[in-house]
């Protein structure tokens, strides 16, 4: 699914792709991405090991990412309090794999804070970029890349 949005001033094309296996095919497309969110379920340890050995491990190794990685934290009402993990075993994690990440736990959360929460992390994910000299003609007003699985 492939959404188009702007955010102050900067558009943005979003590709939201499920995916459940690694696939060489989207290597160029995810080098020239902005920002990659991940999502993973906090009361699902298998779910929380697979996007860290898993998906962290081959867009560090195999795809040589650069970007933003956004990890995105989610649980339903009925498992929060009955989280697998914890902000500081995650964070842990985000360190020893030497990629550029942050981690929010979007669990709980209504409607109207995630989007809130999505346009501040995009625009983190732009500086970030700007200050990587990443895609330079890419800046202002023209269409940004950003993969959400």
């Amino acid at each position: 699914k492939i959404i188009y949005t702007t955010i102050t001033n900067t558009k943005y094309e979003l590709k939201i792709y499920k995916f459940t296996n690694k696939d060489e095919r989207h290597i160029s497309f995810i080098q020239d991405s902005q920002a990659i969110f991940i999502t993973f379920d906090l009361s699902d340890r298998k779910s929380f090991d697979r996007f860290y050995d898993y998906w962290i491990m081959w867009l560090r190794d195999t795809c040589k990412y650069e970007g933003l990685i956004i990890i995105l934290g989610n649980y339903t009402k009925e498992n929060e309090n009955n989280l697998c993990t914890n902000d500081d075993e995650i964070n842990s994690r985000i360190t020893l794999s030497e990629v550029t990440a942050k981690y929010e736990k979007i669990g709980g959360m209504d409607d109207d804070q995630i989007v809130e929460l999505f346009n501040s992390l995009m625009k983190e994910a732009d500086e970030h970029d700007m200050r990587m000299e990443k895609n330079d003609d890419n800046h202002g007003d023209s269409l940004r890349k950003c993969i959400i699985w």
